[in-house]
């Protein structure tokens, strides 16, 4: 049977969610998304995501919530604006309710600078959605805080069951930074115990952080003696000195895979949300393939040289799911 653009689309939808769950089950969060058993939690890149696609699932979202109000402190706010001036982001609005309402529960000012309210002439929508796109009545008083977004929903019940997970891959980040603090040097160490060496400027890209942040970072850390910097005609080449501290950091000393999700899921962020505008038009069909394979092939474009993606065969007998590759793959990736 040949691919539906909207079944596709809808595959999509529930692998970004599939991967959403074991990111935030990763972390600590109280749901069955299982565990990533290769891939490291990025807090930062994962609640971009739950912006952009977490509507779709109120208890996931919801759930999201509960442990960034008992856990935000281990979220970098200052990393995360800057990934949302480098990176796309469709759940801007979504973000700016999230940021208001933790604010208020938590009275950490710094996620205020992520609050901005609705514009003035703009109507507020229903924040959740059904399968199909629809907006899910809201029923109740809408909650103040995602209203000042100009989003409605109900009063969010945290059931409080969210914890702080030490152990596994997933939580080498957020381990680190309990450890020592939440700054660029947690992601330094991170990107160093899973590769040979990196350079400043590839760890900033990576990071996304500013080249500065990490130059200074690593000439105080080099101090240590747990990392050498080699000076090279234009840059310097940074190391680890000992795989002891891996070891010793890490879960039972196994290293995470490194991947770049800022990148990687604002990519898929922008290049779903163009699919799902596609697959609810209803376009010619031959049309509608040009546009999903222009589509996939800007998903491929925008992940070249940040990833490996995983190889996998293009069916011969199904154009649209051919030119939807990409997708695949990044769901691949995604699996963990």
């Amino acid at each position: 049977m040949a691919t539906s653009l909207k079944d596709y689309n809808g595959t999509v939808l529930d692998g970004m969610l599939g991967f959403l769950w074991r990111q935030w089950s990763a972390l600590g969060v109280a749901g069955y998304g299982g565990q990533s058993h290769r891939h490291y939690a990025d807090p930062e890149a994962a609640l971009m995501l739950l912006c952009a696609c977490g509507r779709y699932d109120a208890r996931l979202f919801d759930e999201a919530l509960d442990w960034l109000v008992k856990y935000e402190r281990f979220v970098n706010v200052q990393r995360l604006r800057t990934m949302i001036g480098q990176e796309p982001c469709t759940g801007a609005a979504v973000l700016s309710g999230v940021a208001r309402f933790l604010a208020k529960r938590t009275k950490q000012r710094r996620w205020e600078s992520l609050s901005s309210p609705k514009a003035s002439t703009a109507e507020p929508v229903p924040l959740f959605l059904g399968r199909d796109g629809r907006p899910l009545p809201v029923l109740t008083e809408p909650d103040p805080d995602f209203l000042h977004a100009g989003l409605l929903r109900g009063p969010a019940l945290l059931r409080g069951h969210s914890g702080f997970r030490t152990a596994g891959k997933g939580v080498a980040l957020t381990r680190l930074r309990a450890l020592l603090g939440v700054n660029a040097r947690c992601e330094i160490l991170l990107f160093l115990m899973t590769h040979p060496f990196g350079y400043p400027r590839r760890i900033a890209t990576e990071t996304h952080y500013a080249q500065k942040t990490i130059h200074d970072a690593l000439d105080d850390m080099a101090l240590s003696g747990f990392i050498r910097a080699i000076k090279g005609k234009r840059e310097r080449l940074c190391r680890l000195e000992t795989r002891e501290l891996a070891k010793t950091l890490l879960d039972k000393g196994a290293a995470p895979e490194w991947v770049n999700w800022p990148r990687v899921l604002g990519a898929l962020d922008q290049a779903w949300s163009a699919l799902d505008a596609l697959a609810r038009d209803e376009a010619d069909p031959l049309l509608a393939e040009s546009q999903a394979q222009a589509i996939a092939d800007a998903l491929t474009l925008r992940l070249h040289g940040v990833t490996t993606l995983p190889e996998l065969s293009a069916p011969k007998t199904d154009p649209l799911a051919a030119a939807l590759l990409p997708f695949q793959q990044v769901l691949k990736l995604l699996e963990g």
